[in-house]
């Protein structure tokens, strides 16, 4: 797909989660490497991969909504972000949006995770 597949995505993924579009962007500018990316398939679903050292971050869209932002340390072991980063639960069970409240932090966990 290349490219301008890449862009197309983040473009689509930013009208849907503008966080989650946001980190992708970052990541393939600081040199995370597209492992593969893939759509748009029936039912507009789309999935990029991107890929440093041992950690591969997914971000996905199926049926026009996002999937979020999953990690793997493991090839096929992805979990959602704020699991991975182990965030703490309020008393309400939300962990919120770390990509929203802040996503410096995010950037540096996966940077801190990345095997390199």
């Amino acid at each position: 797909m290349g490219v301008s597949g890449v862009a197309e995505f983040l473009a689509r993924l930013s009208s849907r989660d503008p966080s989650a579009a946001s980190l992708g962007q970052h990541l393939l500018e600081a040199g995370w490497t597209v492992q593969s990316i893939s759509g748009p398939q029936q039912m507009d679903v789309w999935e990029l991969l991107l890929r440093r050292g041992t950690l591969s971050v997914r971000l996905g869209i199926e049926r026009g909504y996002s999937d979020g932002v999953l990690v793997a340390d493991l090839p096929g072991a992805y979990r959602p972000l704020i699991t991975a980063m182990r965030l703490p639960q309020d008393v309400s069970g939300s962990r919120g949006d770390p990509l929203a409240e802040n996503p410096d932090a995010v950037i540096a966990w996966l940077n801190q995770h990345d095997g390199r």
